[in-house]
């Protein structure tokens, strides 16, 4: 839920209670371990190999990487996330590689961008994307008594928020469109349930899906291939 509050913080330009940081914190560390990872792995269904590593691997100084955007001309309702997973390889721990800070032609971790279930694509709305992890997530195991009546709140007044939009579309959209956002999400969910049953036949998959890398757009088999898995 830090995530879930700093990424609001940092879009409305206004404080949330409990937070450490304010809203123009340009950068926000979260230190866990590989179990903290983990779970929030497990809880938001994502999946990543970074180069050299296996599926879903942890490799020690690995960490979730979540970028909050913004349109040029944009405003809050138009800022979405992007997430990558980033990890030095091995042969880079090995030989103790000094990374370049500035990003530049130096040495870089891999970084790869994972798509969370329930965007449609990698950049994710920022309001569904707080949602996703609402979802994922209960207010009650907040420990923090002021971001955890935030959240409370806060999700009381988005539901109420998102409902009157939704009654608003159906009263004043046009009727194509609406008929192709129904038909999108039907196939969508259709999309969801099959790969779900197709995961319990078989195991975590994900064929087809791509991250980006150094080497370009890899599928996971794919890229299981050049890591030599």
């Amino acid at each position: 839920m830090q995530v879930v509050a700093s990424l609001e913080q940092a879009s409305s330009g206004e404080t949330v209670p409990g937070l450490q940081h304010t809203p123009s914190a340009r950068l926000v560390y979260l230190a866990a371990h590989d179990t903290n990872i983990a779970l929030l792995q497990s809880l938001l269904q994502v999946e990543w190999i970074v180069d050299g590593w296996q599926r879903q691997n942890i490799p020690p100084g690995g960490m979730f990487v979540v970028e909050l955007h913004r349109p040029s001309g944009g405003s809050p309702a138009t800022d979405f996330v992007r997430v990558y997973f980033e990890a030095a390889t091995p042969e880079q721990q090995h030989a103790a590689t000094q990374f370049d800070p500035t990003g530049g032609a130096g040495a870089v971790p891999s970084r790869v961008e994972v798509l969370v279930p329930g965007c449609l694509e990698f950049e994710c709305p920022l309001l569904v994307f707080q949602e996703v992890l609402r979802g994922a997530l209960e207010a009650k195991c907040v420990g923090n008594d002021l971001l955890r009546k935030w959240i409370e709140d806060s999700s009381s007044l988005l539901t109420r928020w998102s409902g009157l939009k939704v009654l608003r579309i159906l009263r004043f959209g046009n009727g194509v469109a609406m008929a192709g956002a129904l038909a999108l999400a039907a196939v969508y969910g259709a999309i969801r349930l099959l790969r779900g049953a197709l995961r319990s036949l078989r195991g975590p998959s994900a064929d087809g899906f791509v991250q980006i890398s150094s080497h370009g757009a890899l599928t996971l088999d794919e890229r299981e291939e050049h890591n030599g898995l």
